[in-house]
């Protein structure tokens, strides 16, 4: 257990007391052998472990090696991440991987754009479980495809964690039409909805409808970057204007 690991449990919510025994015993091995780090690391034997008592020698040894923990922000992606390792070594059920990473995005009070898109993943594979439409964030993902779809949004998920994306990197759209990256514009078309007003007597009325399309070509709905295949096919436009692996 090194600190990150640890740190990051704790932004989670998930830690357990004796994962502080089992850091300090990481201490103990790396010749670490301080008062303060052997009495931490003895709690891992105490089968009544005081909570309090516990996180005040966490504490002291935290001030004793001068130790600056990451901060939340950074914590919880270092749980993502493993969260992530965890899915794709299948040391962890697919549901309770997905499940956890789906609440990161409330952990930061909905501030971090990266760990929405697993909220919005789960979504789509409860709509595609229960039939109640296809997926609605996600285009491609189906019943069938789902397990390979997951590895591969866990495996684009961990690029992304790597990456410096542009700061309007969530505003941005792929246009499959003219390969254009960049923001999207909102066009307006005119629908003619038939409307029964009498019984032996119908007419059309004139709607208004907005839309998302392409800013240079205007292609209607281009992939957006809360779009799985659209990140994808972002990473892929990347890699080829750097000439350089992602």
């Amino acid at each position: 257990m090194n600190i990150e690991m640890l740190t990051a449990k704790i932004a989670f919510g998930s830690v357990q007391l004796r994962n502080y025994s089992d850091w300090a015993e990481s201490l103990l091995d790396q010749g670490n052998e301080s008062e303060n780090i052997m009495i931490l690391a003895s709690f891992g034997l105490d089968k009544n472990i005081d909570k309090y008592e516990i996180e005040t020698y966490f504490e002291k040894c935290l001030s004793e090696l001068k130790l600056k923990l990451p901060t939340r922000e950074k914590a919880l992606k270092i749980y993502a991440k493993q969260l992530c390792i965890e899915l794709l070594q299948e040391n962890i059920l697919v549901k309770k991987a997905i499940d956890d990473l789906s609440r990161l995005w409330s952990l930061t009070d909905y501030e971090e754009p990266l760990f929405r898109i697993w909220d919005e993943l789960s979504e789509d594979i409860y709509f595609i479980e229960n039939e109640e439409h296809g997926a609605f964030w996600n285009s491609g993902l189906t019943k069938e495809n789902q397990s390979t779809y997951i590895k591969e949004f866990a495996e684009q998920f961990l690029q992304l964690l790597e990456l410096k994306l542009p700061e309007n990197f969530w505003q941005l759209s792929y246009c499959e039409s003219c390969k254009y990256i960049g923001k999207l514009t909102i066009e307006t078309k005119i629908e003619w909805l038939p409307v029964t007003k009498f019984k032996f007597f119908k007419f059309s009325t004139e709607h208004l409808v907005n839309y998302a399309a392409c800013a240079k070509c205007l292609t209607p709905y281009p992939l957006t970057m809360t779009d799985f295949t659209g990140r994808k096919k972002y990473l892929k436009m990347a890699k080829i204007l750097t000439n350089n692996p992602l």
